[in-house]
């Protein structure tokens, strides 16, 4: 999702063009130049995620793997550390 919110900037630069993304994106789509930020003028919304699956699916290797993953990045946003 964060490479998919970053290529906004290269849609939007030197355009006229409007794009919304997190605000903790915003310095790094400054880079890119011909871009400038402004704030909403609007509350936004929290984004929510939600990961679910059938349960034919919990003894699924790539499944498994795939909860196993979501878990320990829910682990690392909850302790507040920022994965290298």
């Amino acid at each position: 999702m964060v490479t998919d919110q970053l290529s906004v900037g290269h849609f939007i630069s030197g355009t006229r063009r409007v794009g919304l993304v997190q605000s903790a994106l915003a310095p790094h789509l400054l880079r890119i130049g011909g871009i400038r930020v402004v704030p909403l003028p609007f509350a936004a919304t929290p984004i929510v995620s939600a990961l679910w699956w059938h349960p034919s699916h919990t003894r699924d290797p790539e499944h498994e793997w795939m909860r196993g993953l979501f878990a320990e990045a829910g682990r690392v946003i909850a302790a507040g550390h920022t994965p290298h």
